[in-house]
């Protein structure tokens, strides 16, 4: 009973120091050559590799190498998807991005998305269902297109407040005892995401 007191004791100080926040990333580790392209420039759309959007759930990274918007307060690597909407058509996106959890030093991508048509001009799109936890953190963004066309899904990281904490929870030794450490998953400006499209005529 005593060695088991000792194990527990030794895993919570164990956990005490891991749970520490860490340095985040920082846009400086880009590469030199990197292409920064202002927010609502049609140059945020000639600077990127367009993927399809994907009807079905798929997995994508933002990562340095990725093409950088400048949003003024603030920069971020991205990516871009396609629609080809007719007139009336409505939009919905799931975007959820998921924990990179070495250890106890958890860092998550918050995702920050937009849409614009075929000049690079924002469209109008709402936000709704904004999920966060330890595991993941995203939101679903919607929008019904006036005029037919190809548009744009813009995916970046919102790095308003890189290296801080978006979601806590209390760490439990076995999955069930508590011991009241609380642990985050702190912002980064990379990580990996699932996106998930859905039109509707």
């Amino acid at each position: 009973m005593k060695t088991k007191a000792i194990v527990i004791l030794m895993f919570v100080i164990i956990l005490a120091g891991c749970a520490r926040n860490h340095p985040a990333p920082s846009l400086t580790n880009n590469p030199q050559d990197s292409i920064i392209s202002e927010f609502g420039s049609i140059n945020v759309l000639k600077s990127a590799k367009v993927n399809v959007l994907p009807l079905e759930s798929k997995k994508y990274s933002i990562q340095p190498h990725d093409p950088i918007v400048n949003f003024g307060e603030y920069m971020s690597n991205y990516k871009v998807f396609s629609m080809d909407l007719a007139e009336g058509d409505t939009f919905n996106v799931d975007i959820t991005s998921i924990c990179s959890c070495i250890g106890l030093n958890k860092r998550i991508l918050v995702p920050r998305a937009y849409v614009v048509n075929a000049d690079g001009n924002v469209i109008e799109t709402m936000a709704s269902k904004y999920r966060s936890e330890l595991s993941f953190v995203g939101y679903s963004l919607s929008g019904t297109v006036k005029t037919e066309g190809m548009y744009f899904l813009v995916v970046a990281a919102n790095n308003s407040n890189p290296g801080k904490p978006v979601a806590m929870d209390t760490v439990q030794v076995n999955g069930y005892i508590p011991t009241g450490i609380r642990i985050s998953n702190n912002s980064s400006p990379y990580g990996q995401m699932f996106i998930h499209g859905r039109i509707t005529k």
